[in-house]
């Protein structure tokens, strides 16, 4: 089912909420993940994994290399599930 670039969206934050306890207000799209969050890269791996859970379909590895904001994350989950 395709779901819209805010349902995306809204996926994500209940993760970023749920799992990493960030706070909704503190999430800029467009800025990286790294610097935004602090997140290291085991913290992205599993995020990827719960995405890939979420959504149905596992990333291939040269879109692993683009997901740098959430705003990029967003395209590249709609390229999956259109």
């Amino acid at each position: 089912m395709k779901q819209t670039r805010e349902q995306i969206q809204k996926t994500l934050e209940d993760i970023a909420v749920e799992k990493y306890n960030i706070k909704v207000e503190n999430i800029d799209i467009d800025m990286p993940l790294v610097e935004q969050f602090g997140l290291d890269s085991m913290t992205i791996t599993e995020m990827i994994i719960q995405i890939e859970e979420i959504f149905g379909f596992e990333f291939q590895e040269k879109d692993l290399y683009l997901i740098d904001t959430v705003a990029n994350l967003i395209t590249i989950i709609e390229n999956y599930v259109d």
